[in-house]
Order: C-alpha cells, then sequence, then structure tokens
C-alpha cells in the first residue's frame, strides 16, 4: 500500500473516518496540510521560511476551530468520554504555543521547524488513529496483564497497531542481550508516580526507516531532525501507554517523563528482551520496582 501512496498527501485513510462529514473532511484537510509543511520543511528555495510559517499559523488556527468543532460533535453525540479527549486538545493547543514561541526564538531555523513537523505528523496520525475513533467505536477491551513484560510489550503494539505500523501479530517477542549498534536511535524515558522506573527502546535503524515511511507515506532519504522527531513522538505515546496500564493494572499512579534520545553506552536496565518485527529487531530495557 505505502509504495503507491504520493508524496502530496500524508496517509489517510477510509478507516479514520468517523461517519461525520465535517469533521472527516477537517481531518483530511489537517493530514494534507501537514504534509505541506512536510514539502516546506525538507525543500528548498529563498521563500522555504515564509512557506513554513504560513502553514504553521495556518494548522495552529484550524486546528483550534477544528477541534471546538470535534467537540461540539461530541456534546451533540453524548460521548461519555468529552472531558478526558477536551483534555487531550486542550494539552496540545498548550503544545502548540511551546512551538510556536520556539520556532520565532529560533527565526523559524531549519532544526526547530523539523522538529515541529515530526512532532506534529506523528501526534496526528495517532490522535485521529486513537482517541477520535474512540468517538464512534469505544474503547477497546484491556487485556488482563500480570508482568513487566506483558505490560511493555502490549503497549509497544498496541501503537504500533493503532498508527498503522505493524499488526501486534506480525511481531514476536524474543530473548536479548545485544547491545545497540552504533547507527541504532535509543529513546528512553524515565517513569515516576507510586510506581517508578525507566524504560528504554533500541530501535535499528531499519526499522526507524520502516516506521517513518509508515507514518507519512514514502521512505526518508536520511533520518534528520523531523524523523528523530517523529520518532520521539511515537515513543511518547508508548511510555504514556505504559505508564497508564501500570496505573490500572497496580492501582497506583504512574506517569512517564518526555521521552529523550540516550546514549548507547548509558542504558542500564534490569531485564532486556528484544521484539522481531520482520523489519529490524527492536531491543527494549525495561526496570520496574514490581
Amino acid at each position: 500500500m505505502l509504495d503507491t501512496i504520493k508524496k502530496d498527501a500524508l496517509v489517510w485513510r477510509d478507516g479514520l473516518r468517523l461517519g461525520d462529514e465535517k469533521i472527516d473532511n477537517q481531518h483530511e484537510s489537517l493530514f494534507k496540510k501537514a504534509m505541506e509543511l512536510h514539502s516546506a520543511a525538507t525543500g528548498g528555495g529563498e521563500d522555504r521560511k515564509q512557506k513554513c510559517i504560513e502553514i504553521i499559523l495556518f494548522l495552529k488556527d484550524y486546528a483550534v476551530q477544528h477541534f471546538a468543532d470535534e467537540e461540539a460533535y461530541q456534546q451533540s453525540i453524548g460521548y461519555k468520554d468529552y472531558e478526558m479527549h477536551k483534555k487531550i486538545h486542550d494539552e496540545f493547543k498548550k503544545d502548540i504555543g511551546v512551538q510556536e514561541k520556539l520556532l520565532v526564538d529560533s527565526d523559524f531555523a531549519d532544526n526547530v521547524v523539523k522538529g515541529f513537523t515530526g512532532m506534529l505528523i506523528a501526534w496526528l496520525v495517532y490522535h485521529v488513529s486513537d482517541a477520535d475513533q474512540r468517538i464512534v467505536k469505544g474503547a477497546a477491551k484491556s487485556k488482563v496483564l500480570h508482568s513487566k513484560t506483558e505490560v511493555v510489550c502490549e503497549s509497544i503494539c498496541k501503537v504500533w497497531n493503532i498508527m498503522n505500523i505493524l499488526d501486534s501479530k506480525d511481531v514476536t517477542q524474543v530473548e536479548s542481550d545485544v547491545e545497540p549498534l552504533d547507527e541504532d536511535i535509543v529513546v528512553a524515558a524515565e517513569l515516576g508516580g507510586d510506581i517508578a522506573g525507566n524504560i528504554t527502546i533500541v530501535y535499528p535503524l531499519s526499522f526507524v526507516m520502516y516506521l517513518v515511511k509508515s507514518s507519512i507515506g514514502f521512505e526518508p532519504e536520511t533520518i534528520g531532525d523531523l524523523e528523530t522527531s517523529l520518532l520521539v513522538t511515537v515513543s511518547n505515546f508508548i511510555f504514556q501507554n505504559i505508564s497508564e496500564l501500570i496505573s490500572e493494572e497496580r492501582k497506583a499512579t504512574c506517569f512517564a517523563h518526555p521521552a529523550i534520545i540516550a546514549s548507547k553506552y548509558a542504558i542500564d536496565t534490569d531485564q532486556r528482551i528484544a521484539l522481531d518485527t520482520g523489519k529490524g529487531k527492536v531491543g527494549v530495557g525495561i526496570t520496574l520496582d514490581y
């Protein structure tokens, strides 16, 4: 499927439609505009900066209007998780404000624009594929999980599945004591609260290329600021899912700090496993106090 997708549109599929024409059209427009930003951020030309500014300002205003319309739609159908969904929108609007300040303060520096673009694409794909789908389909029933490994692997596969990256049935858990290679990218996050610890995910370059291709519809030439930002944002969703699952399973408070790119020499975890994806073996390090 991915090989046939054109560069002028972010991956949009009919399965993302909610059934409300206005909301669906807005979602599709946001996807297309995000891809325009991708093209502007990665392209050249003297007007590149101005194009980026225009698109970012459009996205900021359009997203605010879209959120208002989507929230009105939720209220009109009596959506039971309206308050939680609105909170997600409100937090994203705050994040956009922070990102806008970074962009302005840096005079729309190349790395900042690309970082914003990667974050936006990942957030948009995940939000429309997950939170928005719950409006009409409801939340999926959670599995009963018992071990740290189950919680972590379930969360990773859930995010990949939601974002149409990989089906969980195509992922196999295997033992791993392999050290990260130089071209691997290590993303780590600390967990806090009643149950604390840290999780590291070691992404081989082959899988990073596949993940980015799954998100934007075509394979990038290199892994730069934009692609790294997208990867970190996807990882943040994984860590957030892990903390939510732990909180639910253990009836305790657990939250995830923002993910960071870590040095392969700094990895120190109690347990290491790997997930064989068929697109590269993804290493996982786990340290949790239960």
